[in-house]
């Protein structure tokens, strides 16, 4: 996978929204940290094991790294209780199965195409991603680093857009290695005859990363139910080949060959 990158400043939310725990991650982050659930962290952080380390010490509190490797921020364990992911999802942790189930089966609420993204104002061609992301190193037994949050955006040319988790190994500067299972995925690389054209999305809001962590058909999509657990659309906006969440940090583009 070969990427171009875009990042942007993603915009926060009102404080009255009625989107409950807004729809940007750092609007999602003031909130825990609002309600005693976040660590805020400046010290150095090595991403070499020292990130895995702090974000297993604090189980079950989200954890803001100010300072990793050179510079970098990093937020982990956004969904390491189910405090927290009732919390994304606007609800209480006992209501949570009703209110996610019932979010999935709305057709009341759906989706808005916007024009534009706080990601698409700067590009960067061919970037470094040892240098412009934080690859972290999780276990001593291997040497090798990866991104752990990164939702692959890819589109059926049956059944349109889908959307998956996947752990992607840095192999060099602008390659990541992604295992791809017999799922989604690979039904849409066999479609294209063993490559596509995909968006690696990063920063997103832990419930639009519970919805794309849920499996379906094909014809299942994703993106709708996170707006209907908010009582809001759900608002994307076109990206190459993609449709993207208007709210996350960044996003890079390339193919993919299976």
């Amino acid at each position: 996978m070969e990427p171009t990158a875009q990042a942007g400043e993603d915009l926060l939310m009102n404080a009255d929204s009625n989107q409950g725990a807004g729809t940007s991650l750092r609007s999602f982050v003031e909130l825990q940290e609002r309600a005693g659930r976040a660590d805020r962290v400046s010290d150095p952080i090595s991403p070499d094991y020292e990130v895995a380390r702090r974000l297993l010490d604090h189980d079950g509190r989200v954890q803001v790294m100010e300072r990793v490797g050179a510079g970098h921020r990093v937020v982990g364990n956004l969904g390491s209780s189910r405090e927290l992911i009732a919390s994304a999802m606007g609800t209480s942790p006992s209501a949570l199965v009703a209110h996610m189930a019932a979010a999935m089966a709305s057709t009341e609420v759906g989706t808005r195409r916007v024009d534009a993204a706080p990601f698409m104002e700067q590009e960067l061609l061919d970037p470094d991603l040892w240098k412009e992301l934080p690859p972290v190193r999780f276990y001593p037994q291997g040497e090798r680093a990866y991104l752990t949050a990164g939702i692959v955006a890819a589109r059926s040319r049956r059944h349109g857009m889908n959307y998956s988790f996947h752990r992607m190994m840095l192999s060099e500067s602008n390659r990541l290695a992604v295992r791809v299972v017999p799922r989604h995925l690979k039904m849409i690389l066999d479609e294209g005859g063993g490559s596509a054209e995909v968006a690696v999305l990063l920063g997103l809001h832990p419930a639009v990363c519970v919805a794309a962590a849920c499996s379906g058909p094909p014809t299942w999509m994703s993106w709708p139910w996170p707006g209907a657990s908010w009582g809001a659309p759900f608002r994307f906006t076109s990206w190459m080949a993609s449709s993207c969440p208007r709210r996350r940090r960044s996003c890079c583009g390339g193919a993919s060959q299976g």
